[in-house]
């Protein structure tokens, strides 16, 4: 049986989350009437993770030119019209099979029972869409941890974190029009995704052309999935050359540094929030990723972060001595990471 995509997964995993927080309002709901039946857990989460199901696989990428609140409520419609053909199609069935006649079929599609269950099913459908889209604009993880309240106190974590940098951003914008240049970017980073999910990282933010990636230590030294990463990026870049050449004319190449230690993490701000990664690792990072054209080198690891990989005959590590980095006093040794030439793509150990 082939092995479901990162990205499936993670979208049948957010599909089953959704689920289970559908069946505290289907209680709710059903108990308000009187109604709560054993069946009402697994109606509540049947119908939480086909919201999931229908927005994360079909709906996700479309309506996208309508504003928010139209956009969501365009989708509930869409939702509640195919639980609603569901439901139409299942008494159907009572016809054919019970003799009910096409009076009663009638009658029980449109009584007012039924119009004020779809009312309220409407209103579970936007609720769960609402935080489907709330989740995705903070980022994987971030909404449970801001709920949860992970990011209310300063604490301190240790973490590996990635600069991964665009190259030519610059003469590729005055080549393309703004719109066409956005675009690109939108797709180079679109075509990220898999990958990052596949590493298991987190997107902590985009700076203009470039993502910073990050992973607790934990995640990122299993089977050097940090180290993956970056290879995973560029095979899913190079098998879409061709796409990106008919449409763009250029292909992304993409250069990286990698750095360990401790940061303070916190959320932080009161007109608009987000949650801040603090420290001089951060710092340390962005000066490493600056290094790469200089020493030829598209990616770049410290010495003490390279030293705890446990890196496979795939790749190929060259100690490339220690530099002094702007804004640190002491030097920092650094390494360089290529896959071996006899190497095929890289696929993770996870």
């Amino acid at each position: 049986m082939p092995r479901l995509k990162a990205y499936t997964r993670r979208r049948l995993a957010a599909s089953a989350k959704l689920g289970a927080a559908a069946v505290p309002l289907a209680v709710a709901i059903r108990s308000l009437h009187g109604a709560l039946t054993p069946g009402t857990v697994l109606i509540g989460f049947a119908g939480g993770f086909m919201v999931g199901a229908a927005e994360l696989f079909w709906l996700r990428r479309r309506f996208r030119t309508l504003g928010f609140i139209p956009h969501l409520l365009v989708k509930s419609i869409a939702i509640l019209a195919i639980l609603y053909g569901a439901f139409l199609a299942l008494n159907l069935l009572d016809v054919f099979l019970e003799d009910v006649t096409w009076s009663v079929y009638a009658e029980v599609a449109l009584e007012s029972e039924t119009l004020i269950g779809l009312l309220e099913v409407f209103g579970i459908i936007t609720f769960l869409l609402f935080f489907v889209h709330l989740d995705r604009l903070l980022g994987p993880g971030v909404l449970v941890g801001l709920v949860t309240g992970r990011f209310h106190r300063p604490r301190r974590e240790s973490r590996i974190f990635m600069f991964l940098d665009l190259k030519g951003s610059t003469a590729l914008a005055d080549t393309l029009e703004a719109e066409r240049y956005f675009a690109f970017m939108h797709r180079y980073f679109s075509e990220m995704a898999e990958p990052i999910l596949e590493a298991n990282a987190e997107i902590y933010q985009y700076v203009g052309d470039e993502v910073v990636l990050s992973w607790s230590m934990e995640d990122g030294l299993e089977d050097a999935a940090c180290v993956h990463a970056f290879f995973l990026i560029q095979d899913r870049i190079a098998s879409q050359r061709s796409a990106f050449l008919s449409e763009y004319g250029t292909v992304p190449e993409f250069k990286a540094g990698m750095h360990a230690g401790e940061v303070v993490v916190a959320q932080i701000g009161e007109l608009k929030s987000e949650i801040v990664y603090s420290g001089d690792v951060l710092n340390t990072t962005a000066r490493i990723q600056a290094l790469c054209n200089e020493l030829g080198h598209p990616l770049l690891v410290s010495r003490g972060l390279a030293d705890e990989l446990s890196l496979g005959p795939e790749y190929v590590v060259e100690p490339l001595g220690a530099f002094h980095l702007r804004g640190k006093g002491e030097p920092v040794s650094l390494t360089g990471i290529r896959r071996a030439p006899t190497q095929s793509p890289v696929s993770p150990g996870r």
